[in-house]
């Protein structure tokens, strides 16, 4: 019995260990930028945690000459040899965040696209292409960031990555002189992977380590990007495992014109081999 008993706890001990790994981040952050362009691409990204879902956060801004005022979404983000769907954007839970900033008058979409990947991805790099806005196929300037996140088990994960909180994906946008932020921000499940995108229109510098979130919690800066022309648009992201509860999220770097998303991943699925599946042979 003190045989079997050995062997059970270590069976739990190893299930354990397993579903409280958590989810983290797979291969480095990357980012890409573009002027007077049609479409972006990041750096290359390559994971090695095996499956998990890649977020691709981006931001056009279109000059007030263009009289862009509506449209000029995100068109498809295609690389990696993943299928794209958007989460904030046409078709989505949410539409694109657009926006005309106070300052210059530049007018912003705002996107956040996801993949599913089954195997490790090798010097992935990933393109979003929009559609035209007032005729005018070109944005003036683009900033684009994405991410890979590893760690989720069981399987339902692969078709729905997302906490199913009502709050969750949470998005706002000021266009005034503010600070990218989000509020009410919750979450149901208590092992996620919170991601916090915020950018800007006319703000030419990237967020660093010294403008991310300062709370909840404790935040990991992830990467910034600024893109300037005519106008500038900047973008940054960070990234922790908590849970939030009603928070408000805020970066601090502010401008005439800013946006942000918040969103979490679920580390849990619906499960492909319960704990108890556990094979005892030759036991005395």
């Amino acid at each position: 019995m003190r045989a079997l008993s050995a062997i059970i706890a270590a069976a739990i001990g190893l299930v354990s260990q397993s579903a409280l790994a958590g989810l983290s981040l797979d291969g480095s952050v990357v980012t890409g930028k573009a002027t007077n362009a049609s479409s972006m691409t990041t750096g290359s990204l390559t994971t090695s945690g095996g499956a998990g879902i890649v977020l691709v956060f981006a931001t056009a801004s279109h000059r007030s000459s263009d009289g862009c005022t509506s449209g000029g979404a995100v068109s498809s983000v295609t690389g990696g040899g993943l299928t794209f769907s958007p989460r904030v954007g046409t078709g989505g839970a949410m539409s694109p965040i657009q926006y005309v900033g106070a300052e210059a008058g530049e007018y912003n979409d705002i996107e956040e696209w996801w993949a599913y990947y089954s195997s490790n991805i090798s010097s992935g790099t990933f393109t979003v292409s929009y559609n035209s806005c007032n005729g005018h196929a070109n944005f003036d300037t683009g900033a684009v960031i994405a991410l890979a996140v590893t760690g989720q088990t069981g399987t339902s994960w692969h078709t729905a990555p997302f906490d199913g909180n009502a709050s969750l994906p949470a998005t706002g946008s000021n266009t005034v002189y503010s600070n990218p932020s989000v509020s009410g921000v919750s979450a149901t499940s208590a092992n996620g992977f919170v991601v916090s995108y915020g950018t800007s229109g006319d703000n030419e510098l990237a967020p660093t380590t010294s403008n991310i979130p300062a709370s909840p919690g404790t935040w990991t800066f992830g990467a910034g990007v600024v893109d300037i022309d005519s106008s500038a648009t900047s973008a940054g992201l960070a990234y922790q495992n908590f849970q939030p509860s009603s928070a408000s999220i805020a970066w601090s770097y502010a401008s005439n014109g800013s946006a942000s998303i918040v969103d979490d991943l679920i580390g849990v699925g619906t499960s492909s081999a319960a704990p108890t599946d556990v094979l005892l042979m030759g036991v005395q």
